[in-house]
């Protein structure tokens, strides 16, 4: 998780990663509770922005959810889950690229050119 770190340039691990969000809870400052929630958005907004992996190739939106859904259960499995919206990560909108065109409803005239072409005149 390269995109985690301190203020001092320092690294943390995941074990200091739940320590501090488990001592961030406790505060009374909404800021500091909801630290680890601001950089969760952090994640997926750097998701979108960078939008290619190191090998060149494109993040599908399934591929970010599953990326989102593994940090926020690394959390959750350690009895600290987000303190997030209801479908927050299911959000996340293919790009046009992924997307598929509505299923493709033939006019009469179209049909009847395809039975035209197939060599039935009844039709014409």
């Amino acid at each position: 998780m390269t995109w985690v770190e301190q203020p001092t340039g320092k690294r943390i691990t995941p074990s200091e990663i739940l320590e501090d969000k488990a001592r961030k809870l406790m505060s009374k400052d909404i800021r500091q509770r909801m630290y680890w929630e601001d950089k969760f958005q952090d994640f997926k907004d750097c998701l979108y922005r960078e939008d290619r992996t190191r090998k060149g190739k494109r993040l599908t939106a399934s591929t970010r959810r599953t990326i989102l859904n593994r940090v926020a259960s690394f959390f959750s499995n350690n009895g600290l889950s987000f303190n997030m919206p209801r479908g927050f990560r299911s959000s996340i909108k293919p790009s046009e690229e992924e997307t598929v065109e509505d299923k493709w409803v033939l006019s009469k005239e179209e049909i009847r050119s395809i039975y035209v072409r197939a060599g039935d005149k009844q039709f014409s």
